[in-house]
């Protein structure tokens, strides 16, 4: 078998997708991972990451096309690396996602269990409630948009991108005209020189929006402020602050290690409608907060389900930043208390727990390892524990800590199937049983899946 060399091509036959939504071939025991490819196509695909037992490759020609194949309604998507899969159907993308979270817990885990089809969304287009774009080019024609794939290069999207509110689009042309007019100097990251570093929108369900404006250096108001302002605030009359953030490190961080109002109000209000009530939060620029409100009523309601029947019992939301599911389960009649380790996510959980009249919801700062057992004898034990983990899921003392105080239920919420899967085989170690698992396309197009998933003794 010769392997395939860089810029080599071949005709194939897709047979899947994978994770990262290309198209899977076999050719003479060599694997393909072909960019844009769809399963069942016949595609010609050339080589563009040669490997010694796999490759990567991009499809050239579509000899024989997939009834599954659409064309994709963005202008930027064969560029941008923000999304991954406009090119399959919207009802077929959902299969794809049951199918990752299913695999990924055959694969790693060793787990087959009930995954259920993956909940998606009416209108899977501009449900982006925040967004965070790059700023490079020059001051004669800067950036703004999203990297290209497996690149730091900027993919300029005049018009916006078609998951993000209109308000984000419209005030992201407002701040490109800004720059253009006054000749600010985008960021270079090679050279760590420039001055606009990123720009990071916040909508509310309502229409309501905020802008932070990132800056390389320590300076809290960029050249000409007050006329970036009246454009923004001419482009979106619904604008209700603009902050700075000074940023003057290097690497890849979204904020600096701050916030300062420019105009108007510090943070913005969201609010979430629940079975069991409304909850609202009050978002300051770097409080964490899902990005797809609709999608994140439904995680919150299967949550809730899988957590079961209330009645005064205990529980416990490890990672729980702003308090989200704390409140959602406390609202549901649960005994709730958050624990998370970053300073600033308590500080915005005890302040929405104020803002929704629930004062006596306690949330604890620190190491989860450390405080659910602790907690656990306080409380004398807990009923239901929740765990929404970053990325990389659960450190494996937390789990451990967590089945130590032996609830009869834990609620994972995960957004990464393989974390999840590999955290499933150590809960089952640890004495508690994958029940279901339901998919929820918090991140529609993307290769991005969310998982809420149902853990009992036994």
């Amino acid at each position: 078998m010769s392997v395939p060399a860089r810029n080599d091509e071949a005709e194939l036959i897709v047979e899947r997708l994978n994770g990262e939504a290309q198209g899977v071939a076999r050719r003479d025991g060599f694997v393909w991972f072909v960019v844009g490819a769809l399963p069942g196509e016949r595609v010609r695909a050339r080589v563009i990451k040669p490997g010694a037992r796999s490759c990567v490759a991009r499809v050239m020609e579509i000899v024989e096309p997939s009834d599954l194949r659409v064309v994709p309604p963005c202008p930027y998507y064969a560029r941008c690396g923000g999304c991954a899969a406009q090119h399959l159907a919207y009802h077929a993308s959902l299969d794809w996602k049951t199918g990752t979270v299913r695999d990924c817990l055959e694969r790693i885990g060793g787990i087959k269990t009930l995954v259920k089809p993956a909940l998606g969304m009416d209108d899977p287009w501009r449900y982006r409630n925040k967004g965070a774009f790059p700023v490079a080019g020059t001051a004669d024609r800067p950036s703004i948009g999203c990297y290209a794939p497996r690149s730091h290069e900027v993919i300029d999207a005049p018009g916006g991108c078609m998951l993000q509110k209109p308000e984000t689009n419209r005030l992201m042309d407002a701040a490109r005209d800004w720059m253009t007019a006054r000749r600010i100097e985008p960021y270079d990251e090679a050279s760590h020189s420039g001055l606009v570093r990123r720009l990071v929108s916040r909508v509310n369900r309502d229409g309501s929006s905020m802008l932070t404006v990132v800056l390389r250096g320590t300076d809290a108001r960029p050249p000409h402020a007050d006329e970036l302002v009246k454009r923004l605030r001419e482009a979106e009359p619904g604008l209700c602050g603009v902050a700075v953030s000074p940023h003057p490190s290097r690497g890849n961080a979204v904020f600096g290690s701050e916030c300062r109002e420019l105009w108007g109000a510090r943070s913005l209000t969201e609010r979430l409608e629940l079975s069991v009530g409304a909850l609202v939060y009050d978002l300051s620029p770097r409080s964490f907060f899902q990005v797809n409100t609709a999608q994140a009523e439904r995680l919150a309601e299967k949550a809730l389900e899988y957590a079961g029947y209330a009645n005064g019992s205990s529980a416990a939301d490890i990672y729980c930043g702003a308090g989200t599911l704390t409140l959602a389960l406390a609202k549901a009649g649960f005994d709730a208390v958050g624990i998370e380790l970053l300073p600033d996510a308590v500080g915005d959980a005890r302040r929405n727990a104020i803002a929704n009249g629930m004062p006596g919801v306690r949330f604890e700062c620190g190491d989860a390892a450390v405080l659910t057992p602790r907690l656990a004898r306080e409380r004398g034990g807990f009923d239901v524990i929740v765990m929404d983990p970053p990325r990389k899921g659960c450190d494996r003392a937390v789990l451990e800590s967590a089945a130590m105080s032996r609830p009869s239920r834990m609620v994972y919420v995960s957004c990464d199937p393989a974390t999840l899967a590999r955290d499933a085989a150590i809960l089952a170690g640890l004495g508690y049983r994958l029940a279901e698992a339901s998919p929820i396309d918090q991140f529609c197009w993307t290769t991005s899946v969310e998982t809420v998933a149902l853990f009992v003794e036994g």
